[in-house]
Parts: C-alpha cells; sequence; structure tokens
C-alpha cells in the first residue's frame, strides 16, 4: 500500500515519505551494506540484453560496502552464456570466486587460501 499526502486529506489520512510505513521504497537497496554475502557480478562484452556496462555500473553502486565484491567482464561472451561453447570458463571462474570468498568470509584471507 502507498501513502500520499493531497490538499484534499483530512489530517488524520496516513502519509509516509516513499511509499513504505518505514520510509523508504519497498525497492530500496543499501548499497554500503557490509553484512552482505560476497557478491560477484559478471558481465558479457557482447551482451546485449544486459551490456557489461550495466554490470558494471551496478558494481560501481555495491562497492560501496566494504563487503566483497568483485567484478569480471568476459569478452565475447552473450546473456545466455551457459548456451555458448566454452561456458566451462564462466563456470569454473565463478564456482573458483565463490569458493575462495566463502572461505574468506568465515576468517581466512586470500594469501591463506593461495597457499
Amino acid at each position: 500500500m502507498i501513502f500520499s499526502v493531497s490538499s484534499s486529506q483530512s489530517a488524520r489520512s496516513p502519509a509516509v515519505p516513499n511509499g513504505s510505513p518505514f520510509g523508504q521504497a519497498d525497492t530500496y537497496v543499501d548499497f554500503r551494506n557490509g553484512d552482505r554475502a560476497p557478491l560477484l557480478l559478471l558481465g558479457g562484452g557482447a551482451d546485449h540484453l544486459e551490456p557489461a556496462a550495466v554490470s558494471e555500473s551496478n558494481f560501481k553502486h555495491y562497492n560501496k560496502s566494504n563487503a566483497v565484491t568483485e567484478y569480471h567482464e568476459f569478452p565475447g561472451r552473450a546473456h545466455y552464456t551457459i548456451g555458448q561453447d566454452g561456458w566451462e570458463e564462466v563456470a569454473d571462474y565463478a564456482l573458483t570466486w565463490a569458493t575462495q570468498n566463502a572461505q574468506a568470509r568465515e576468517g581466512r584471507s586470500h594469501a591463506e587460501l593461495d597457499s
């Protein structure tokens, strides 16, 4: 439910900024949330549905947090990368990244993981 104020509403009508009873829009994203899970954003250089520039822009927003946030672009990859030859490269990259960052979040540094 969205509440708004107009000149025709009485003083008893609920009015809350940004459409939420908590003062933020339902679509609000806290880009500075440092208590979130590590986030990997992948971009495809040949992606025309969500161009790599959009993924990179999302990275710049989420990177305002002190939580692990990384962006990696795969040149020549389209949006449906799992349907393209060589999809294993993308899957291997994401799996390696996720494994390393899950362990790093548990208190181990990247240097310890590489040894």
